[in-house]
């Protein structure tokens, strides 16, 4: 991952903490449609095979927590990258969508377990990217961003994501 694809996931993790844009202008839809396209591509090649790396920790309450890579490779360069934060009742997971070694997708999604033991998704992002600028950013559910009573910390979260991504790297060195 070059310097310009992590300094790009950082301005992502600011902007998702913070809420997204506050305004957003025309999107190329033909742009959208072909970042999906290639992200439907990538995720055809990640259903047939793909790396995966677990790492056992624990949250800040004690409770155990792993945290799961999963990635493929397109030549020497990461194509998808998926981490994925399990609990007993409660996953986040982040997915990164690189084309050509250029960051174009970035997703989180939360999930949780009720008391059947069912997990649903009430909140999920996803942000858009082309030529290392943010072009369109999409929200759904119930989640984060759409709590009055949500203090954004993008500094925390962004030290928090550099420092799992610098982890993830290192591990597959």
């Amino acid at each position: 991952m070059n310097k310009t694809n992590r300094l790009l996931i950082i301005s992502i993790c600011v902007i998702s903490s913070i809420g997204g844009l506050s305004a957003q202008e025309k999107v190329d839809q033909s742009l959208i449609a072909s970042i999906n396209k290639f992200v439907d591509q990538a995720d055809n090649r990640f259903s047939r095979s793909h790396n995966r790396i677990e790492i056992e920790s624990k949250t800040s309450k004690d409770k155990p927590l792993m945290v799961v890579h999963l990635f493929t490779m397109r030549g020497n360069q990461i194509e998808r990258l998926t981490i994925e934060f399990l609990q007993e009742d409660y996953k986040e997971i982040e997915t990164y969508y690189f084309e050509e070694g250029n960051l174009v997708l970035a997703r989180e999604a939360q999930w949780t377990k009720d008391n059947e033991d069912v997990w649903w998704d009430p909140w999920s992002a996803g942000i858009y990217v082309s030529k290392g600028k943010v072009i369109f950013i999409t929200s759904v559910g119930h989640g984060k961003t759409e709590d009055d009573d949500w203090k954004p910390n993008p500094e925390k979260t962004s030290r928090l994501r550099i420092k799992r991504l610098r982890t993830f790297l290192r591990s597959i060195r």
